[in-house]
């Protein structure tokens, strides 16, 4: 607990906190990393976001929060035991379908969002009321395969950060009226034009 508290900074935040956790192993699964960056920009006014991955992760990490200063870097430094307890401190968690949003799931968090690529939302969905799955549906998806086999990757590349706003401000106010995140109308409409 001390750790997690450590890692986290302060023990209470002002503002509801949301964990990004974009990567897995398979490329086919990873929405692209400027979007992350569009969406933290927008979450970060209302909300403490947390950054999740593993020193394989570093890189991207780095980019995203030199892009995004008020985001908590949290790569590298979260060992697996520790995801469970760091987890309970978030409201969201959002990421592909992978080992961390599964035990995030299975950890209670109250909310999930799990972005869909080459996968099957169907298959591999958070399971709970009070999660969501987003996905295009497109004619090529799920493929199931680690890379992209069109080589376009529509199904994540399509997958705007409009969209996934939205989609996490719906299950927010949906789920837990009493955070009512201030996002402002200008946020969503520039957002990736």
């Amino acid at each position: 607990m001390r750790e997690v508290c450590s890692l986290l900074g302060h023990k209470t935040s002002p503002f509801p906190t949301i964990a990004f956790c974009p990567w897995s192993i398979w490329p086919s699964k990873n929405w692209p990393i400027t979007y992350w960056k569009d969406l933290a920009t927008a979450l970060s006014k209302d909300f403490r976001v947390l950054l999740i991955g593993t020193n394989e992760n570093l890189a991207e990490a780095h980019w995203l929060e030199s892009h995004t200063p008020t985001i908590l870097n949290l790569v590298g430094k979260t060992p697996i035991s520790l995801l469970p307890e760091i987890f309970r401190h978030c409201q969201v968690v959002i990421g592909p379908d992978s080992g961390p949003l599964h035990l995030a799931n299975a950890t209670g968090v109250p909310r999930l969002l799990m972005l869909f690529g080459s996968t099957s939302s169907r298959r591999s969905g958070p399971l709970g009321k009070e999660h969501r799955s987003l996905s295009l549906d497109l004619v090529c998806q799920p493929c199931f395969e680690r890379t992209c086999p069109l080589v376009h990757h529509n199904c994540l590349q399509l997958l705007n950060p409009k969209h996934v706003l939205q989609a996490t401000l719906d299950l927010i106010c949906q789920t837990s009226p009493s955070i009512s995140p201030q996002i402002h109308t200008k946020d969503l409409t520039t957002l990736c034009e």
